[in-house]
């Protein structure tokens, strides 16, 4: 990096350099003494550029680390005072009234017939929410590791309520798993990380990442004639069956929507800088 930026014209660093030798996820990390060095260690291949322009396995198609990302979790390791890395993104006020107006208009759903309604007008769903509030803390919120979170917790949401198709079989969205609804709860979910305590040896010189890393979690959310959301501490046997069906399909969905392969990543990066920090 310091060579390329010294040089009169800023070459462009390498693609070897700026994906990692095509590394796909970090799954060790050893110190080397001698050399004064770290080496991050970890399955990768040659890579392609797909369709949507994202860096993937050759034959995997699985999202490669890309060095952008990388620095950006060790700026929110090193940083003076550290903050959780979130990201949220949250209908208005006036977006949950208008939904609940819209949701009243059905009545009260009971059967899968009549909830399939409110799967048919999955636009209109869309449309009365309107814009919402996306906020991100822990990292630079105009950098691709924070376009990444959002990214990977719209498309989430998306898949949760229908309003687009899963990309693989066996998990159907939350409105289809349903079989009645109350207009005054709705459903949050949210992702976050999953590891198993990291495994070291004596000398402190070789750690492993260890455990899925992602995980789905939700919680009912009680929703008020004004619009204002109140979380209530439980979560509907649905809402609870569709997070731990994400959860369980969460590493072959990463290989066929890349976001969430590249949302993992991004957690094991931050796990890696927090150990490098320590």
């Amino acid at each position: 990096i310091s060579q390329a930026q010294s040089t009169d014209d800023r070459q462009t660093l390498s693609p070897q350099i700026r994906y990692l030798g095509g590394i796909q996820r970090i799954q060790y990390v050893f110190v080397d003494p001698e050399k004064n060095d770290i080496v991050l260690a970890g399955p990768g291949e040659a890579w392609r550029i797909d369709e949507l322009g994202q860096v993937v396995g050759a034959t995997t198609g699985r999202p490669v680390i890309l060095l952008q990302d990388f620095l950006v979790a060790l700026r929110a390791a090193f940083a003076p005072e550290v903050e959780p890395i979130t990201c949220s993104i949250d209908p208005t006020r006036e977006g949950i009234k208008n939904l609940r107006t819209l949701m009243t208009s059905f009545g009260r759903l009971n059967g899968p017939d009549q909830v399939q309604q409110v799967v048919a007008r999955k636009q209109d769903i869309e449309e009365s929410l309107g814009p919402q509030r996306v906020s991100v803390s822990g990292v630079d919120p105009a950098s691709r590791f924070a376009w990444t979170l959002v990214v990977a917790d719209y498309r989430m949401k998306c898949l949760g309520m229908g309003l687009e198709p899963a990309p693989i079989a066996g998990m159907p969205s939350y409105l289809k798993m349903l079989k009645s609804h109350s207009k005054d709860f709705m459903p949050r979910w949210w992702m976050e990380t999953d590891y198993e305590a990291l495994l070291t040896d004596a000398a402190g010189l070789a750690w492993e990442l260890r455990g899925q890393g992602v995980k789905v979690l939700a919680e009912d959310e009680r929703i008020g004639a004004d619009g204002k959301r109140t979380r209530t501490g439980k979560v509907n046997k649905v809402a609870r069956k569709w997070a731990e069906t994400m959860t369980e399909k969460y590493d072959e969905l990463s290989v066929v929507d890349p976001i969430f392969g590249q949302l993992r990543n991004c957690m094991d990066m931050a796990v890696v800088g927090a150990l490098l920090q320590s």
